[in-house]
């Protein structure tokens, strides 16, 4: 989780990914461990239940991927979903 991209947002994100998957499941942590002498990496699995935090979730996680795709990015699944529906076809 050390390796960042995407300026100070990857900066972040590496950071909650390095205190969620190494610290809070118990695993090797940066400044702990020395990577080659390292036994438990660490795992974890986060379960979220939008509708218990927020209205209306799938509505704007739709909006969210509108505005990406018509920006002109694909969202991940876009091909695969295309594939799939084309096979059936």
């Amino acid at each position: 989780a050390i390796a960042t991209f995407g300026g100070h947002k990857g900066a972040g994100l590496a950071l909650c990914v390095e205190l969620l998957a190494g610290a809070l499941s118990g695993g090797a942590v940066v400044g702990q461990e020395v990577k080659k002498d390292a036994k438990n990496w660490g795992h974890l699995f986060l379960c979220v239940k939008p509708d218990a935090l927020v209205d209306e979730f799938d509505a704007k996680a739709a909006a969210v991927c509108k505005a990406v795709k018509d920006a002109g990015a694909r969202v991940p699944g876009d091909r695969s979903a295309a594939e799939a529906a084309a096979r059936v076809q």
